[in-house]
């Protein structure tokens, strides 16, 4: 989980925590928590964003797994579940 702007690091923890226990429970992929990192494509957003990785593409197992509906529903939740967190 990527963030650019200060504002937005309280999003970024908010979302990884919906994240963190998805990622633990359904993939190999250790989870690396939210930090900084200068993107331009959050940088040049008017807007409070982040960005999330949710599995790579290079582990044949993890693309795998990234390619089913059921996988993506499950992270799709853990996003929600974190907007959520960071809205109450």
């Amino acid at each position: 989980m990527l963030y650019t702007k200060k504002s937005e690091k309280t999003l970024a923890s908010s979302v990884y925590s919906g994240m963190k226990n998805v990622l633990k429970k359904r993939t190999t992929v250790p989870a690396e928590g939210y930090r900084y990192q200068n993107l331009h494509v959050l940088r040049e957003n008017p807007y409070k964003g982040v960005l999330l990785e949710y599995g790579y593409m290079s582990t044949p197992s993890e693309l795998k797994k990234i390619n089913t509906n059921s996988y993506r529903a499950y992270v799709a939740n853990g996003v929600v579940n974190g907007l959520m967190n960071y809205f109450d």
